[in-house]
């Protein structure tokens, strides 16, 4: 994956006509650099639109309301189709090379994702799509495949408390928003991996927390440019707040102002004194957070993504339990 990443972005900027921002590496949570690239949009949208182009004018039919149930085996042992259901009437389809499983894991699948982490239980809402729900893992399993490192499932700590999807917006922490508690309190690097502030926030009174920023953050970080409907969306929601000042940002979430202006006053100190965080190794480094207005939303972990699945070879061949090509 990693010696594959760069001409993979090469091949879908110049055959598929993907448009990366300029000049923006970004850098993700627990990262040294800033290792990735961000479609325009800095959704998957830009992905979907130019692969589904490139897929209809190369005349590769997309067939959609189609379940698939089962892998449909030859009397040799190997995958050559699979099964689906549409409307109570039974398809099948075969493939002359291979079947190439892209589920998307099973995220949205509470149930699956305890029976292997049972640590992620009712709490947790997911940022997937509904559709992702695993059933493909069983009919490969089924078919002979092994599956592996199921219970690896990584969280994102910055979602909707509501809906559980992912708060875009509040990625304002890479440019230099905090994290902070119910207490008005940081509590994590706000850089850190996923899984430890997700850990971190679970720790924290009703295992929520709130991203907080200001203007001055809000006016050079390109991701709360990108997406003002979720503003809009989370405000009404009541999740998400605008103030002129931090004593109305405390008043808003019953945030003690005292412990909030605390805080504030601290890390814009710290920014003043050339960034450094004392307290936390914020590896980008503190901005100023003394002016307002603020921008503040409430956010949880979200069940994100699902790392198990088949074992495959480096061909990315499914194998069964001795390490062995199966199905074929």
């Amino acid at each position: 994956m990693t010696h594959g990443a760069l001409p993979a972005a090469e091949w879908l900027k110049n055959t598929v006509g993907i448009r990366y921002e300029p000049h923006n590496l970004f850098q993700f949570d627990g990262n040294s650099v800033k290792p990735a690239l961000i479609p325009v949009g800095q959704t998957g949208t830009e992905y979907i639109t130019k692969l589904s182009a490139l897929a209809q004018k190369e005349k590769i039919p997309v067939v959609t309301g189609m379940k698939a149930v089962a892998l449909i085996k030859n009397k040799d042992g190997r995958v050559v189709g699979v099964s689906c259901e549409s409307n109570g009437k039974k398809y099948d389809f075969y493939a002359k090379g291979g079947i190439i499983l892209a589920t998307g894991g099973f995220g949205a699948n509470a149930a699956m994702v305890k029976k292997y982490n049972p640590s992620l239980d009712e709490r947790f809402k997911t940022t997937d799509a509904p559709g992702t729900t695993g059933e493909a893992l069983y009919m490969a399993q089924k078919a002979g495949a092994e599956l592996v490192n199921m219970q690896y499932i990584q969280t994102y700590p910055i979602c909707d408390p509501i809906s559980g999807v992912i708060e875009l917006i509040a990625d304002a922490r890479f440019d230099g928003a905090i994290l902070i508690n119910q207490e008005g309190k940081r509590f994590v690097e706000e850089l850190q991996r996923r899984d430890v502030i997700s850990h971190a926030i679970l720790n924290q009174p009703d295992s929520y927390h709130y991203v907080l920023w200001n203007d001055n953050i809000g006016k050079i970080s390109n991701t709360v440019k990108a997406h003002p409907e979720e503003y809009e969306t989370f405000t009404k929601q009541g999740v998400m707040h605008t103030a002129d000042n931090l004593k109305e940002v405390a008043d808003f979430f019953k945030i003690p102002y005292d412990n909030l202006k605390a805080t504030i006053d601290r890390v814009s100190q710290m920014a003043k004194d050339g960034g450094k965080d004392l307290d936390f190794h914020n590896r980008g480094g503190l901005k100023d957070l003394s002016t307002g207005k603020y921008y503040i939303i409430k956010a949880v972990p979200s069940i994100h993504h699902t790392m198990g699945g088949v074992r495959i070879n480096p061909k990315a061949e499914a194998l069964d339990k001795n390490g062995n090509l199966c199905c074929r």
